[in-house]
């Protein structure tokens, strides 16, 4: 029976006490950017539920039914849509209005029991175009009086931040790479230091750099893999545990986060990236050095 042997290592990285810091390392640098990532996840998927589309601004037109035909809203419609700024109008159903009440409620209310409103959504690509009084007078002409709700100014406030906390959470990937780069090009220099002489035996022998190199590379590799999973495991138990905390939570303006598949595979990916990146920076040290040894 033939069985699986480890091929051996020239060059005894294992024995080295740098590399037992590796693990520790990584699964520290991957534990914190599962948990950035998935951060900013959230607030994409946040922004999605409160239709945050780019500069989008929103406002909504109530006008009741028996003062507005289906005529008079029909030509309602048509002045929204050709003021200036304006991107989109959208006259508001009678089952959207229904599953809103529902939702904020906890209960479908009888549609014939409870007087609805004609209402009508607009957005605009600035809160300039957004004027209620402006917005009412141009309206009082053809459908009579009715009444404007301009989106609230701390709604406003939110689609800021969520840019601004995507923004920080990139950069502080970022930092969180450089930071892992440079420890692994610390402890793949100092092992090079360490094992100086089997290296240059190494290449009397006929060595190349690239099979010192690999011999590096697949050793930060390993080392990588060894810290970055237990990382990313812990932090998903931790994000999994603080959604079934939050879901616990009754905030009604705060959407439920949740993830997608792909979301959770991007998640799941962080270690291969980590491990993938330890890796090359491994190589790309060892190669660089050994170039300028004589």
């Amino acid at each position: 029976m033939v069985r699986w042997r480890q091929r051996p290592q020239e060059v005894p990285l294992a024995s080295d006490p740098s590399s037992s810091f590796v693990p520790t390392i990584i699964g520290a640098m991957v534990f914190l950017s599962t948990l950035v990532l998935s951060a900013s996840l959230a607030m994409e998927g946040v922004a999605d539920r409160w239709q945050i589309t780019g500069q989008q601004y929103g406002a909504t037109i109530e006008m009741s039914r028996d003062n507005a035909s289906e005529e008079a809203v029909a030509a309602s419609i048509d002045v929204l849509a050709q003021l200036p700024g304006i991107s989109r109008v959208h006259l508001v159903g009678d089952n959207e209005i229904l599953e809103t009440i529902e939702a904020w409620t906890g209960g479908r209310p009888d549609p014939d029991l409870l007087p609805l409103p004609v209402l009508i959504d607009v957005e605009a690509v600035s809160p300039e175009s957004l004027r209620g009084d402006v917005i009412e007078q141009i309206l009082e002409e053809t459908v009579g009086a009715v009444t404007v709700y301009v989106e609230p100014q701390w709604l406003l406030a939110v689609r800021s931040t969520v840019g601004t906390v995507q923004l920080v959470t990139a950069l502080m990937l970022i930092i969180i790479a450089l930071i892992s780069v440079v420890s692994i090009i610390y402890v793949t220099r100092t092992a090079l230091s360490i094992h100086q002489d089997t290296i240059e035996i190494l290449h009397q022998v006929g060595a190349q750099d690239s099979y010192i190199a690999s011999q590096f590379q697949n050793q930060s590799l390993i080392l990588a893999l060894m810290g970055g999973i237990p990382g990313n495991v812990l932090a998903i138990i931790i994000i999994i545990l603080m959604g079934e905390l939050s879901g616990d939570i009754e905030a009604p303006l705060l959407p439920a986060v949740s993830f997608s598949v792909r979301e959770w595979l991007f998640l799941g990916a962080l270690p291969v990236v980590a491990a993938l990146v330890a890796m090359v920076a491994a190589r790309v040290t060892v190669i660089t050095s050994l170039g300028r040894m004589p």
